[in-house]
């Protein structure tokens, strides 16, 4: 469980998270997501332990051009699903927006910068527009890929920065396997992190 602390909160906690998800490609040029955390687990330095369901997540992945260097535009809307006076969640609708390019086919380079839109814009402070960035790299291999990413949110007049680097792999379709290792590098970030995902590609 690593340790960090989510946005618009100042209490540090180790979380667990238990996520479920969904992705529908209808061509190569684009993607449908749903993520459900379905439990959260908070436990703070005290002893203290909160537990319940968590977000659930829309994505959207375009590419609206394919060439030497891709472009395309990546959306994310987080729903208010967590409770907030538990602090599993802050209760507010969040929209990120995201530029991304991209180049490569075996090796793969991405970039991706963007800006969130966090809280409730009707309160000035439980409301921030909060820069994101992320760079990431993946290599084809025989049995599947291998990916590192970097990135994260800058930090703002209501929120530190919170950035982290992975490095992971996953298994080719249709039975899909994948972990990833996480580390903090800002002091909000998660200190570490592990993610352990098995899912199945159709169609």
């Amino acid at each position: 469980m690593p340790r960090q602390t989510p946005s618009f909160w100042s209490d540090e906690r180790d979380r667990l998270t238990a996520e479920a998800g969904l992705v529908w490609a209808p061509g190569d040029r684009a993607r449908l997501g749903l993520a459900v955390d379905g439990y959260r687990l908070d436990r703070y330095p005290d002893g203290t332990r909160q537990h319940g369901p968590g977000d659930i997540t829309m994505t959207t992945d375009l590419w609206l051009w394919r060439g030497p260097v891709d472009l395309g535009l990546a959306a994310a809307v987080k729903q208010p699903n967590a409770d907030d006076e538990r602090q599993l969640g802050t209760d507010e609708t969040d929209i990120s927006l995201m530029a991304r390019l991209g180049a490569g086919d075996v090796a793969r380079l991405e970039a991706a910068a963007g800006m969130t839109f966090a809280g409730d814009p009707f309160r000035f402070t439980s409301h921030d527009a909060i820069p994101e960035f992320a760079l990431s790299g993946a290599l084809k291999t025989s049995w599947g890929s291998a990916q590192v990413v970097a990135g994260g949110g800058l930090a703002t007049d209501h929120n530190p920065a919170r950035l982290s680097a992975s490095l992971g792999a996953s298994t080719d379709c249709p039975a899909r396997l994948s972990a990833a290792a996480q580390v903090g590098l800002s002091p909000a970030a998660p200190d570490w992190g592990l993610r352990l995902s098995a899912g199945y590609c159709g169609g």
